[in-house]
């Protein structure tokens, strides 16, 4: 219920997002799970016809960030955000991708390491909603960066 109630509110905000971006949305119909190697992630789809005047950076502004690194609702959380965390986020949690002629995509950079001289430093996050637990919570972060542990040592 507590991963549910999460993606839920990702869902609702880039929703939100693409009322104002697009003239038309598709949507899944429900929320399917999307099963990897080592691990698996709630799954939605949407996608929608741009609006005339929408371009590459009114979409990252629109939907940066999404409430699964940001949360929500966004102003509010931002702000608190920037009054509580005692360190600067770098490229974490930051959209990450490419912009070409016709195209361009972009991803969250939710898990992610940067790596200087002979140290890693990874970085991941867990979701805060009401039936979060700090064990839990814990717990999730370490599955979400036990993979980098695989890339390093060999």
């Amino acid at each position: 219920r507590k991963d549910r109630r999460e993606h839920d509110l990702v869902i609702e905000s880039i929703r939100d997002s693409f009322r104002g971006l697009c003239d038309e949305i598709n949507e899944s119909t429900e929320v399917t799970i999307l099963k990897l190697d080592h691990l698996q992630h709630l799954y939605w789809r949407i996608e929608g016809i741009l609006k005339p005047s929408i371009d590459d950076g009114a979409i990252l502004q629109e939907l940066h960030p999404t409430p699964a690194v940001g949360g929500y609702p966004k102003p509010e959380a931002i702000e608190l955000l920037l009054q509580v965390e005692p360190f600067k986020r770098g490229w974490f949690a930051a959209p990450v991708g490419w912009i070409g002629k016709e195209d361009a995509e972009f991803a969250v950079a939710i898990r992610s390491a940067l790596v200087k001289g002979d140290a890693v430093i990874a970085f991941a996050g867990a979701g805060i909603v009401p039936g979060s637990t700090p064990e839990k919570e814990w717990e999730e972060i370490e599955n979400k960066i036990a993979s980098f542990g695989n890339l390093f040592h060999k």
